[in-house]
């Protein structure tokens, strides 16, 4: 409780409190726009992190995520684009809410579930953890070469495609393993000297999830996504309204529901707020009264897919924080964040940097107080953004990924890795291989 205290106090310094709502708003910008993801909002802003102070960085990113997970539900209710994947299941009754005039509303409930399962979830993250940490930290060598194997394990078997994961958790292993041994020999560097100290980890992060964006909308000869025809669009969206004090008692079992299915998914490796979100929906529809509602616009249909989408981030979030294993993209990408700021992953970090952990773990219970200013005032501006052009958004993301590796260091070689490690992950998506298992390798 000291920890946590002291965690809570550092959100009264204007400068933390900018930095997690500027995270909140980045995340729900990047989840808005189809094809564009919280993980390469991460990669992307990386580089900008790297000489900042660890608390501040940590506050940003964990702001990010939380963002990530809500703004796709705004485009997903009024546009029927779902901006991420945990958001298509709220399109099969937001958006015939939104067609029958009736879009605050269900912007309303989104919002009110998302703060429900983002602090749903902050809540059991904190009370876990600490726990499994505690078992953790005795571990051994073994025991952290046993665990080490397991998260190598469960995240090259989360595809459909079992030899495809082992290749690409391969490759990753064969980056880490360039440059200069523990007996002094020099591997896999081809004369290079950039890679004497071995695949440096931030063009390889921005490279996987970055620079493999330009290279398919390059080579992406579909026609660039269009916005819905005028008519089809009410012009008003209305304003944002939360459900009733009826209609939240009337829920609260569903939303119970959902809260603990979508934290017990995100602690699975791999498996996502889509799955969590489709999963509860799925679920409520079956033991509902009346499940030939589901789909016509029922308050139910938003409830239940965004309360478990929500809740999937403390999930999510408990084996990164207190085993090294990451349990999605996002927190793939969070544990290079933590070795780039000198920080130990895993149990070490609670023994270590307690004060790191308790401002995650403020963070992300703080981070859904947010949400209600962005639907409030920011959802008329995210929706726009949905149909930017395809042309300006990946232009934007060229100069971010390049300006922020070259910042790094001043020298070109970061941005001839990135550029190559981009070329060999669009490879690897062209042929389905996953991009996840190569991070943690």
């Amino acid at each position: 409780m000291e920890n946590l205290y002291h965690a809570f106090l550092l959100f009264g310094r204007i400068e933390i409190l900018l930095m997690l709502a500027s995270g909140v708003a980045v995340g729900a910008v990047f989840s808005a726009i189809p094809g564009l993801t919280s993980t390469l909002a991460l990669a992307l802003i990386l580089p900008f992190t790297y000489d900042m102070s660890p608390i501040p960085a940590f506050v940003f990113m964990m702001g990010l995520f939380g963002g990530g997970m809500y703004g796709g539900a705004l485009t997903a209710i009024t546009l029927k684009i779902p901006g991420a994947p945990g958001a298509v299941a709220t399109t099969f009754d937001g958006y015939p809410m939104f067609r029958r005039g009736e879009g605050g509303r269900a912007i309303g409930t989104a919002t009110f579930c998302s703060i429900v399962g983002g602090m749903g979830s902050a809540v059991i993250l904190t009370l876990t953890a600490g726990y499994i940490a505690q078992v953790a930290v005795r571990f051994g060598p073994p025991e952290m070469f046993a665990l080490t194997v397991f998260g190598l394990i469960a995240v090259v078997t989360i595809g459909d495609d079992l030899i495809k994961g082992c290749l690409a958790g391969l490759f990753g292993l064969l980056l880490g393993a360039t440059g200069i041994d523990i007996f002094g020999n020099l591997r896999l560097d081809f004369g290079i000297a950039a890679l004497i100290g071995g695949t440096p980890l931030l063009p390889t992060v921005v490279g996987l999830f970055a620079v493999v964006k330009i290279f398919q909308s390059v080579n992406d000869a579909a026609p660039a996504r269009a916005a819905a025809p005028a008519a089809e669009r009410p012009v008003e969206i209305g304003r944002m309204r939360f459900p009733s004090w009826k209609e939240v008692r009337r829920l609260s079992p569903l939303l119970g529901r959902s809260l603990f299915l979508g934290t017990f998914i995100g602690v699975l490796p791999g498996a996502g707020g889509n799955i969590a979100a489709f999963t509860a929906y799925n679920l409520e529809k079956r033991i509902s009264k009346t499940p030939e509602a589901y789909g016509t616009g029922v308050i139910d249909g938003i409830a239940a897919p965004e309360t478990a989408n929500n809740s999937v981030i403390g999930g999510d979030l408990i084996p990164t924080m207190a085993l090294g294993i990451p349990g999605s993209q996002f927190t793939a990408v969070l544990l290079g964040a933590f070795l780039i700021h000198g920080l130990p992953v895993g149990p070490l970090l609670f023994r270590d940097h307690p004060e790191i952990i308790y401002v995650v773990f403020m963070s992300v219970f703080l981070l859904n107080l947010l949400f209600i200013p962005i639907g409030f005032l920011a959802s008329k501006y995210l929706i726009r953004l949905a149909n930017v052009r395809d042309s300006i958004i990946i232009t934007l993301i060229a100069a971010f990924s390049f300006a922020g590796l070259y910042a790094i260091s001043a020298t070109t070689s970061n941005l001839w890795i990135a550029f190559f490690i981009g070329a060999a992950a669009f490879f690897f998506l062209r042929y389905s291989i996953p991009i996840g298992p190569v991070v943690l390798g």
